[in-house]
């Protein structure tokens, strides 16, 4: 990793960093970001399968989705 010195809540001076290190770390996010989506997605899925109204008491997963997420049909 080439910034194995920042954390999520490390503030940091990109303006500092080399061209080299900006496009490292936009890499390591992009792929940490593509992670969470598969982790998050098999979640809603095992949900989904198990019945929504058991797991959350919503009528349909959608409804879940963007009460719990805050996104709109758009």
């Amino acid at each position: 990793m080439a910034s194995d010195s920042t954390s999520p809540t490390t503030p940091t001076e990109w303006w500092r960093a080399d061209t080299a290190t900006l496009h490292a770390r936009k890499q390591e996010l992009e792929v940490l970001k593509r992670q969470l989506d598969a982790e998050q997605n098999a979640i809603l899925a095992e949900i989904n399968i198990r019945g929504v109204r058991g797991c959350s008491g919503h009528s349909t997963l959608a409804s879940m989705i963007y009460e719990d997420f805050r996104v709109t049909a758009k």
